[in-house]
């Protein structure tokens, strides 16, 4: 006897369904010039053009995005304790050249693990910061709102895009 349609389509498609309500029910605030989801449900930290600058003394995550990081720190709670997890750091095209694209990225990456490690995070839980430069942007780089995206930090799973 042949299997109902149903039992031949993949499960991935209703496994998405089912998820996709519960990652927009996290409770995580969106104002939209700070801060975005990326690329799964961490949260990236955008940040202004060449912030933060190199030699500066602490640099402040604003307040209105700490609760976004909050819910962040609740995901690597429930997480395996065997995933890699590491913050990435990226710049948009136009703020900076080569080098100095990789060590923005990287300051970027470093404040908010930083802030991580601040608010209950164990050390051994995050890899060394990560940075790619303006070599990965999520955006077009010839618009001002896609470079504003372009320029942040967030937790990735096994240091990834």
């Amino acid at each position: 006897m042949n299997a109902p349609a149903w039992r031949k389509r993949s499960l991935i498609p209703l496994v998405w369904l089912l998820l996709t309500p519960l990652q927009a029910c996290q409770g995580t605030p969106q104002p939209q010039t700070r801060i975005h989801s990326d690329p799964v449900d961490f949260t990236a930290v955008t940040f202004p053009p060449g912030e933060p600058r190199a030699g500066e003394p602490e640099y402040i995550i604003s307040a209105e995005v700490q609760p976004a990081l909050q819910n962040d720190v609740r995901l690597m709670g429930l997480l395996p304790g065997d995933y890699e997890l590491s913050v990435v750091g990226h710049t948009d095209n136009e703020e900076c050249e080569e080098d100095a694209c990789i060590q923005l990225g990287l300051r970027r990456a470093d404040v908010v693990t930083r802030w991580f490690l601040s608010h209950g995070v164990p050390p051994e839980r995050l890899g060394k910061p990560v940075s790619y430069g303006s070599s990965r942007p999520l955006d077009d780089n010839a618009s001002v709102p896609g470079r504003a995206r372009n320029r942040r930090a967030y937790v990735s799973i096994g240091g990834g895009p």
